[in-house]
């Protein structure tokens, strides 16, 4: 099998386990993330849209609360 095709063969078997694992709900991911971030409270947080089977960022990001500020430092 060429490297393209192990490629494709790992996309597709990594989106059938995301699929499967989101047909059972997102469970507590957003709360998970949200105590990931919780130490970077009022910083500035960059985040994206779900896309099918993606985690939903987005409550985490609501509780998050940044604010967007001009040369503000990342969280470590």
């Amino acid at each position: 099998m060429s490297a393209p095709d192990r490629k494709a063969a790992a996309r597709k078997a990594a989106f059938a386990d995301r699929k499967l694992a989101f047909a059972g709900g997102q469970g507590r991911a957003a709360d998970r993330l949200a105590a990931v971030l919780a130490p970077c409270r009022g910083q500035v947080l960059a985040g994206y849209m779900p896309m099918r089977t993606e985690i939903d960022p987005l409550p985490a990001m609501a509780a998050h609360l940044g604010q967007a500020r001009a040369g503000a430092s990342a969280c470590r």
